[in-house]
């Protein structure tokens, strides 16, 4: 199945690191910390101190650091890891973190690409 994105605002933001595209950032450029708070999803990649155009309302494509989510259900901000690939991926909600959106289609194995709702917060 096409993944297809239907933003309503896209802002752009100063990010800190360079950032892929597809990947949640804070609304001052950082990495979101596991289960925190996110401004949205860059769709497009940018380096340090660059601009990255962050889809910020509506539906957006984002990368999976689980094995696999499931449609409906409910996704967190990962953990950066150690070489911070994961930064900015989802995985599935936990009960203390933040949710910052709901999946739209399904993600069979980890590094896939899956269009999620975005929750404001």
């Amino acid at each position: 199945m096409a993944l297809h994105k239907k933003c309503v605002l896209t802002d752009s933001i100063k990010v800190a690191h360079d950032t892929p595209a597809n990947r949640f950032v804070t609304l001052s450029g950082a990495r979101p910390a596991e289960g925190a708070h996110a401004y949205g999803v860059t769709a497009a990649a940018a380096g340090a101190g660059g601009f990255a155009p962050v889809d910020a309302l509506g539906t957006t494509i984002v990368e999976s650091t689980a094995a696999a989510i499931e449609v409906g259900a409910a996704v967190s901000c990962a953990a950066p890891g150690d070489d911070n690939a994961d930064a900015g991926k989802v995985l599935e909600h936990a009960d203390d973190a933040k949710i910052v959106g709901r999946a739209r289609t399904a993600v069979p194995a980890a590094g896939g690409l899956l269009e999620i709702f975005l929750i404001p917060n």
